[in-house]
This record gives structure tokens, C-alpha cells and sequence, in this order.
């Protein structure tokens, strides 16, 4: 989730994703996180034992990291039309994140209610807060919250971040909930041609052996787009009149196929439903071709670094 392009970069649409979160301003949310599990960690282990300013300062973490992870999770819950793999999942991971802080959050309220004002300290000042903030340290968090949450803020400006880095995390970025900016137009994949978008999809099952060019315009190569390239242009060099009416037909269907096209998992599912006809394509050649995996072979030309 936290990988993936700038929104002013320009990307492949099957190879790449744009970011959810803006990289400008991820110092601010880093920090916000560092603290947030923290105390998390420290509530989780020591809650009962901690004096209580410190069981206050670590709920108000727990209460911002909360809120983060409700953001986070409606930054990725918008649509995932480009890549859901990466959008359901870290929705998922944020989620759960969220339903454990509130259960922790609930568990040691509750918990605190019922010990802290039998709770001794042998430090007076100690004593003190605790007789203070007893059993209302909940109460004592709210009250905390905004002069924590100013205090890092003017903390993180020494270092360069923006006084609205936190609202600027989400919106600073392209194609998510809280998106404010435009990408560039999407680099050329050849979406026209089912093959093409194929090998696109999860490398495991598409098996991308290669960059390739295709009219001046990088694509990704797999087997079966050069199987495919190459029954083509035996057709062309055999049939002609055939070949023309196949590309014909071709031209004019495959690309509003191609258009629902958008994702890894699509893609999938095109490369499946394409095989037999890589199988034919490869008999094909055989039959017809001296040397077939020659022919296969220089589909495309490579491209070197």
C-alpha cells in the first residue's frame, strides 16, 4: 500500500499503481504511526501498570491511530477498478488494525475504571495525578489530544512538513477516495489486442518474458503474445485476403472487449480463455513454418537497457 507512483508519474496501467499515499508528506503520517503502535505495544503489555498520564498520552496514540486507520481505510475502499489486489487488501489490513485498538481501547477503560483509585504509588507526585486523573483518564485523553496533536505538528514543521501534511497524505494523490490530482495519461499498452493485455496480468500466470516494442510503444512480451504475433504474420505472408477479414472483424470486436480489461485478475482470465487458441496458433506454425520457434522468436523487437 505504501508502494506505487507519484501522481504526476507517468505508468503502465497493467504493470503499475499509483500511490495512496502521497510520498511528500508520508513523514508526518510515519511519525503518527510510530507513536500510534507504540502504544499500542505498551498499552497491550503494561496497561494496568502504567501511571496515568502516561496510560492518557498512550489512548490519545491510539485514538489519532484509530482515525488514521478509518482515512486509510476509506482512501482505499473507493474503487480498486485499477488494482484491487492492492487496494482490498490494505482496506483489510487497516481495518483490523482499527477493531483491535477500539477492543484494546474498551478492555483497558474498563479495566482502569475499576483499579485506579485503589492504586498506590510510592512517589507523591504520582499519587497526585493519579488521584486527579483516576478513573477519568478517557476523560483526561480527549483533553490531551489537541495540545499533543499541535505539539508534533510544530515539531514535524522543523523538519520540513506542511502544517496540513495530514489532510495533504490522502489528497495529494490520483485514483483513490480522498484523490484531488490528475495522472498523466496511462503508457501505451496495446490494449487493443487481448494477447497483448494478457500479459499483463500476475506475473506467476503470464509468465512476461520480456520487453517488446509494438508501433514505436514499449509492451510487455509473453510466449503467447509471440505465438500469437507470429500465426499472424504467416497468415498475412499466406492468406492474404483471410488475414485481412480476420483483422477486420478483430479490429472492430476486441477492443470494447479490451476496455473492461483493467486489471491484473482480468487479464488473468484473458490468458486462460486464450490458451487453446495459443495451442492452435502453435500447431500451426509447425506445420507450416521451417522453423517455427525462429519465427516466434523475434516477434518484437527487444529492448535493452
Amino acid at each position: 500500500s505504501w508502494g506505487g507512483s507519484e501522481y504526476y508519474e507517468e505508468i503502465k496501467r497493467c504493470s503499475g499503481w499509483y500511490r495512496a499515499f502521497s510520498l511528500k508528506h508520508m513523514p508526518s503520517l510515519l511519525v503518527y504511526y510510530i507513536l500510534y503502535f507504540s502504544s499500542v505495544i505498551i498499552v497491550f503489555t503494561k496497561g494496568r501498570n502504567l501511571p496515568p498520564l502516561a496510560l492518557s498520552l498512550c489512548i490519545v496514540f491510539i485514538c489519532i491511530g484509530i482515525v488514521l486507520n478509518m482515512l486509510s481505510t476509506a482512501q482505499f475502499l473507493k474503487t480498486g477498478r485499477i488494482w484491487p489486489d492492492v487496494s482490498n487488501i490494505s482496506a483489510s489490513s487497516y481495518m483490523l488494525n482499527t477493531i483491535f485498538s477500539v477492543c484494546l481501547l474498551i478492555k483497558i477503560i474498563k479495566q482502569e475504571s475499576d483499579n485506579a483509585l485503589d492504586r498506590e504509588y510510592e512517589n507523591r507526585f504520582l499519587n497526585k495525578i493519579n488521584a486527579i486523573i483516576g478513573a477519568r483518564c478517557f476523560l483526561w485523553a480527549f483533553i490531551l489530544l489537541i495540545p499533543v496533536f499541535v505539539i508534533i505538528t510544530l515539531i514535524l514543521l522543523l523538519f520540513g512538513q506542511e502544517k496540513d501534511s495530514l489532510i495533504k497524505i490522502w489528497t495529494e494523490t490520483t485514483e483513490w477516495r480522498f484523490s484531488q490530482k490528475e495522472h498523466p495519461p496511462f503508457l501505451y499498452s496495446g490494449g487493443h489486442y487481448l494477447c497483448t493485455v494478457a500479459a499483463c496480468g500476475h506475473p506467476c500466470i503470464v509468465k512476461p518474458m520480456r520487453l517488446g516494442t509494438r508501433n514505436g510503444k514499449t509492451i510487455i512480451v509473453n510466449r503467447q503474445l509471440m505465438i500469437a504475433n507470429a500465426y499472424e504474420d504467416m497468415l498475412k505472408r499466406r492468406l492474404g485476403k483471410t488475414h485481412k477479414a480476420i483483422r477486420f472483424i478483430y479490429d472492430r470486436y476486441g477492443y470494447s472487449v479490451s476496455k473492461f480489461i483493467t486489471n491484473k485478475y482480468a487479464s488473468d482470465i484473458v490468458y486462460i480463455l486464450m490458451k487453446p487458441f495459443e495451442y492452435f496458433f502453435l500447431i500451426n506454425l509447425y506445420l507450416f513454418e521451417l522453423k517455427p520457434e525462429h519465427r516466434i522468436n523475434e516477434q518484437y523487437e527487444f529492448l535493452s537497457d
